[in-house]
């Protein structure tokens, strides 16, 4: 295998189609953008580069996507960028689709604007929230209506590792818990936790789960004021699911939480959920938090959330992409190795540029790698199984590609020797690649810490339990051997500030090079997906 460190790609130039269907080429540089053929692209080679996987993160992430959105004009343009990139390396449709393109169809059910609400009881009046301005439902929130008093519990966190348990001290059985996002001191360098990055437990559904667990019945979390960059992004997504049943009721419950009503709030109703008479109340507050001082937050004697979703659900059609480069060995062609990533994000929230989400790491790095690995592959030849590449639509609300993907075996589950996720590999250099690994024995793990070795990458493994935070997750709940590699959160996750310029591309070769080391040694091995 060869790895060069000459390029091949002009971060300038690269082809796509707009949103009024013109075929143009977007130029990252200040000339006009110039009208060309769709599907001239660059020369391919077997070379991996660092220039290569920016100019695809700078494609996807463009503001022209408007964060690719699923169900969005927008993200038809990135699927037909990625469907374009296969076609030319050389790679070919799954015979049963006719096409790169595999047609999905999501459901989505909106909320009733009447009866969704939040409404606070302070000292006889009542205030309530507007859906869609003061809060927005998550998308893991069941409907239904609660009424309990709610407690605040700073940041929603039981870390062991950290000293810390922001439940120790209050009984929350029966309540609404308050809480803060993130974690503490996410703003300091110096922090415990991760450090600059941000930690699992700062995960909306985790903490929602840990409050599950100690008897909560509802959940209100804010963005706390010194957390400034952070968008206040009220926008309502209803509910998504896989299948018309789903949508109606939750009988999935790895992506909704049953009999849990849960909200995001906005500053100024937390605020008025403390009665405070200004922020300053709400910063002192998180400050006391940050610094551990257990003097007791301002008590709000009920509160009511009510989350009501209207007739439906609504069917969304969306599309996944996947180009194959069939294997060359007699007896294990008819077994594969699957490369993916997810090419969606959440879009934007407002008409003005500063309120798109570009998803530059998450996740156009993933589908960059997805992009260079398929090429690689396609020009150095086939392996002894056939290899798989391919992106998925509709990760952000609830893995919906990837578990359609599995569900209609679009690739039988059970002849995949292995999955490899990829989710987020551009940030965090100071920080070990996390893998996370699922069903994979001992001697596998020893051999890719070897190649992460040889390529300069340091790598700490997750095993065991496996959540549903990426599409690795249906692959491994159908029996799947799976690998996801992930460099961890940080403050610019799900915030406009996730842009091209902030990641780091060598290090991105480097992860790249280690995947396409693990995907060969997979693809060539004798060994069946049963004894992996």
């Amino acid at each position: 295998m060869r790895f060069s460190t000459r390029s091949k790609v002009s971060v300038g130039t690269i082809i796509a189609i707009s949103i009024v269907a013109a075929i143009l080429a977007i130029t990252f540089a200040t000339a006009p953008i110039p009208e060309r053929p769709f599907g001239t692209l660059p020369e391919t080679s077997a070379d991996v580069t660092r220039d290569d996987l920016e100019a695809h993160v700078r494609f996807l992430a463009h503001p022209e996507l408007r964060g690719r959105e699923t169900g969005s004009p927008e993200i038809a343009i990135a699927e037909r960028y990625i469907a374009d990139a296969f076609e030319r390396f050389g790679l070919a449709p799954k015979t049963e689709l006719g096409s790169f393109f595999h047609a999905v169809t999501m459901y989505r059910r909106d909320f009733d604007p009447d009866n969704t609400y939040v409404e606070l009881e302070i000292d006889g009046q009542s205030i309530r929230g507007v859906l869609g301005r003061d809060f927005r439902p998550f998308f893991f929130s069941d409907t239904g209506t609660v009424r309990a008093q709610p407690v605040f519990v700073g940041y929603g966190i039981v870390a062991d590792e950290y000293d810390w348990d922001d439940f120790e001290q209050t009984d929350v059985e029966g309540k609404i818990v308050v809480m803060l996002r993130y974690e503490p001191g996410a703003q300091d360098p110096s922090r415990g936790f991760a450090g600059t990055e941000l930690s699992a437990h700062s995960h909306f559904l985790t903490k929602a789960q840990t409050a599950v667990e100690r008897g909560a019945t509802g959940m209100m979390l804010f963005t706390g004021p010194l957390d400034a960059d952070a968008p206040e992004d009220l926008r309502s997504i209803g509910i998504w699911a896989p299948d018309a049943e789903n949508a109606r009721s939750p009988a999935d419950t790895r992506f909704r939480i049953p009999d849990f009503p849960a909200i995001h709030v906005s500053q100024s109703f937390a605020e008025r959920l403390f009665a405070f008479d200004s922020i300053d109340g709400l910063v002192d507050l998180q400050s006391r938090v940050d610094a551990r001082d257990d003097t007791p937050a301002p008590s709000v004697q009920l509160a009511e959330i009510s989350i009501v979703a209207e007739h439906g659900p609504t069917p969304v059609p969306g599309r996944n992409v996947l180009g194959v480069l069939p294997g060359r060995d007699p007896d294990l062609s008819s077994e594969y190795v699957v490369i993916g990533a997810h090419h969606d994000h959440l879009g934007a929230f407002t008409d003005d540029p500063a309120g798109i989400y570009h998803g530059a790491d998450d996740n156009a790095s993933g589908v960059a790698a997805v992009l260079e690995l398929a090429e690689y592959f396609a020009t150095t030849g086939p392996r002894d199984r056939t290899l798989v590449f391919v992106t998925f639509t509709g990760e952000e609300y609830g893995l919906l590609g990837s578990q359609i993907f599995v569900r209609d075996q679009i690739v039988q589950t059970e002849k995949i020797a292995l999955m490899i996720n990829l989710d987020m590999l551009g940030r965090n250099p100071d920080q070990p690649v996390r893998v996370y690994t699922g069903r994979i024995p001992p001697e596998r793990r020893e051999r890719l810490e070897g190649f992460a070795e040889k390529h300069r990458v340091e790598v700490t493994f997750r095993t065991g339990r496996l959540d549903a935070v990426s599409d690795h997750f249906p692959f491994h709940s159908a029996g799947v051997p799976v690998v996801s590699f992930f460099t961890g959160l940080h403050d610019d996750y799900h915030t406009p500030h996730d842009t091209a310029e902030r990641l780091d591309y060598d290090r991105m070769e480097r992860i790249v090079r280690v995947v396409a080391d693990l995907a060969d040694e997979f693809a060539n091995s004798r060994d069946t997906p049963t004894e992996f």
